[in-house]
């Protein structure tokens, strides 16, 4: 498997577990501001890496915005589209290009192609987590978010 391929299915599977959460999130029982905060930093996350990988300036791109769930939708549907696009366009030698950017603190830094995107499906998980935690806290049912039930579909 070449990694575009790779890639593609991890963001297929991000792709689809964000839909997973948005649908358990619509369905709760109860108020979920603070999970909607947790997905609004989430995809805002990934709009802002997605524009250092394109060498736009992600200065202005607040890390923690304060979102309703509808906002969180469409930009999720957004930021699946981008990273879509930005990865079927990349050959495997691509994965290895060094990103420079700069931190939301101000702080300088080099990454791969690879490396961001890896660190973006794991950031994602590890939100998507917290999510689920909230839910099963209020006694809602958790979202079916593991890579593993992906791959069986």
């Amino acid at each position: 498997m070449q990694l575009r391929d790779l890639f593609l299915r991890t963001y297929d599977f991000n792709t689809r577990a964000n839909e997973r959460i948005i649908d358990a999130l619509r369905t709760a029982g109860h108020p979920v501001d603070e999970a909607v905060g947790l997905l609004g930093h989430m995809l805002q996350a990934e709009k802002l890496w997605f524009l250092r990988l394109e060498g736009f300036d992600s200065g202005a791109v607040p890390v923690w915005p304060a979102m309703t769930l509808n906002e969180c939708e469409n930009l999720a549907r957004i930021t699946a589209d981008a990273a879509r696009a930005y990865i079927r366009h990349l050959d495997d030698e691509d994965f290895e290009h060094r990103i420079h950017y700069r931190t939301s603190k101000g702080d300088v830094f080099e990454n791969t192609v690879a490396d961001i995107l890896t660190h973006l499906s794991h950031h994602g998980a590890y939100h998507r987590a917290q999510i689920n935690r909230i839910l099963r806290e209020h006694g809602d049912a958790p979202a079916v978010v593991d890579f593993i039930a992906f791959a069986r579909s």
